[in-house]
């Protein structure tokens, strides 16, 4: 009997198994499946929040609401794909509210919440409806707006909202008083960094945002056992970056005192011509003095901006300046390549950089930090021969390469390593290219390339360096490619390459008539010593492939029937078979 049992039993089993299995692919059955739902009071919105197993590949979501004593549910949402939390701010304070999810899968499948038992929450009048701000966004906005207020009461007499400014988290800026803050305000605060720091680390102002919960949480669409955790952080972030701003303060107001009155920071192609960006960092040092910019005997007068409420200028030049450099009375201030046919930036450091819609503000300080950047550059315009030094950070993990406007000169792939990486590679550029011509240094941005920095060639020979290494540009005597920049003491297998001679500056500069030129030639080497203008064209050869002795040596050049401008000293010395020395330095001749 039992065993006949058993059969029946194991019968009704296997048919409850078949059935279900057919089942399964009817498309319109309604199947209940575990949908986690939640509400959350707040003053003056409900906020629901849910959470479904990743099986479910959701087609349709939609929310529905019930306020107690009505029979049925409300459909009062479509919920867009991807989105878990829904704000209902249409709510009467004090009333209470039930809630259903009902959401089909792409298969046609629909699965509701709990409605035997729908969550509820009960919407919560506003009690500080002044302090409300409907366009708050973020926990990091609403503590600089708590901030602002708590400094307006205690600081009245500046106002600092700018400095609050820059803890912006979208700000992308190692240098954000000299490239975000207004630089007319930047010693004005001075007085004011020490209050700012004791309010940004104030010890209750973690209690004070804490105390927004019940007014912002769901506005921000946080759960409450989040709010303090993200209050937390926020607030820790903020004083991180805010550290990071006091320490630089002092260096920022220094480097700001240095800047020349007036600078080129950018330059755009225009039709049959280019539009320089002049900024005037210090308005009040350029007063009474004349402004212009020059090439070759062509020059365009700014003027002496005695009465002028705009720092930034736009000064249109011809396209046929291929540089233009920047004059404050007989002082040279700056010289600016313009051919290179894209919209660029010269940094404060030397650096020429992109201009992209990304470049709201022109002033910058350097390149913005990459995994991988020039570091080295030589460069003989006689043999063409072209020296670069790459460095990488630790785990670079983008391709790069080096090409310039007639053909790709390196690529440099995926290079994983410990600590720094150091690449070289010299190249040699066909004779016959025209000069000058610029390299520029890319990587890929979605499949295109991008420019991160631009290396002008001309006729000129020169070696530059960053110091330290990834720092600003400085002109160097000692090569190192494929090494540190750092100077090393005791370090006995780093190459040294013998210095051959000193080039003085030339006295005076500027000049008007003559000017004396003076070198000391430490071994008995042959010599050219000549003088070029901006273009690169030879003017006068004062020492053509002539022996000499090791010596002091002075020369004097008179720039009487040249034209007012940029003139470049050169002096070329070699010793044997071995590679010759070459150094340049500028001088500007004024009538």
């Amino acid at each position: 009997m039992f065993r006949s049992i058993k059969y029946i039993l194991i019968t009704i089993l296997i048919s409850c198994l078949l059935w279900a299995s057919e089942n399964d692919h009817i498309p319109d059955v309604v199947k209940p499946h575990p949908i986690d739902l939640s509400v959350y009071d707040g003053q003056g919105s409900l906020l629901i929040s849910w959470s479904i197993p990743d099986s479910i590949k959701v087609s349709e979501a939609n929310v529905f609401a019930r306020e107690f004593g009505q029979e049925q549910f409300e459909l009062i949402s479509l919920i867009p794909r991807g989105q878990f939390q829904y704000l209902d701010y249409n709510c009467d304070p004090g009333s209470r509210y039930f809630y259903k999810l009902e959401i089909t899968d792409i298969y046609g499948k629909t699965y509701n919440s709990d409605t035997k038992t729908p969550p509820f929450g009960t919407c919560i009048p506003i009690t500080f409806d002044a302090l409300f701000d409907d366009d708050i966004k973020s926990i990091h906005h609403l503590i600089i707006e708590h901030l602002d207020q708590e400094l307006k009461t205690i600081y009245p007499y500046t106002d600092l909202r700018p400095v609050l400014d820059l803890l912006s988290p979208i700000l992308n800026s190692d240098h954000k008083w000299i490239e975000v803050f207004p630089l007319e305000q930047l010693n004005e605060i001075e007085s004011a960094i020490s209050v700012l720091d004791e309010v940004l680390n104030d010890k209750d102002l973690y209690d004070d945002i804490l105390t927004y919960g019940s007014l912002y949480r769901n506005h921000l669409y946080i759960e409450p056992d989040d709010w303090s955790i993200n209050v937390k952080e926020s607030i820790l972030k903020i004083r991180n970056d805010w550290q990071t701003l006091y320490d630089q303060y002092v260096d920022a107001q220094d480097l700001y005192a240095l800047l020349a009155p007036v600078r080129i920071i950018g330059c755009l192609p225009a039709d049959d011509g280019y539009i320089l960006k002049i900024y005037l960092f210090h308005p009040d040092q350029t007063y009474g003095n004349d402004i212009f910019v020059m090439s070759g005997q062509e020059f365009i007068y700014i003027g002496n901006h005695e009465n002028t409420d705009s720092k930034l200028m736009s000064i249109y030049v011809p396209d046929t300046w291929n540089y233009a450099d920047l004059m404050m009375d007989d002082v040279f201030i700056q010289n600016c390549p313009l051919f290179i046919g894209d919209s660029v930036i010269y940094t404060i450091e030397g650096d020429i950089i992109p201009m992209d819609a990304s470049s709201e503000n022109l002033i910058r300080v350097n390149n913005k930090e990459s995994s991988l950047w020039f570091n080295e550059v030589t460069w003989n315009p006689f043999s063409r021969r072209l020296g670069v030094e790459l460095m990488a950070k630790q785990d670079l993990g983008e391709d790069y390469f080096i090409d310039n406007e007639e053909f790709k000169l390196w690529d440099i792939s995926t290079y994983l390593g410990l600590g720094p990486q150091y690449m070289d590679s010299l190249f040699t550029l066909d004779q016959e290219s025209a000069l000058p011509t610029v390299i520029t240094l890319k990587t890929w941005d979605q499949d295109r390339p991008r420019i991160l920095e631009y290396i002008v060639l001309d006729t000129l020979p020169f070696a530059i360096s960053r110091m330290p290494d990834g720092g600003s540009w400085h002109y160097s005597d000692l090569q190192t490619l494929g090494l540190s920049n750092e100077s090393i003491d005791n370090d006995f297998n780093q190459g040294f390459v013998p210095e051959l001679f000193v080039l003085y500056q030339n006295y005076p500069n500027p000049f008007n008539g003559q000017t004396k030129i003076s070198f000391d030639l430490l071994e008995d080497a042959i010599v050219n010593l000549y003088i070029t203008d901006a273009t690169g064209r030879i003017h006068d050869k004062l020492v053509d492939e002539e022996y000499k002795n090791s010596g002091i040596y002075n020369y004097v050049w008179d720039g009487d029937g040249r034209s007012t401008g940029i003139y470049f000293i050169t002096l070329v010395a070699q010793v044997n078979e071995a590679p010759p020395a070459v150094l340049s330095r500028k001088m500007i001749y004024l009538k």
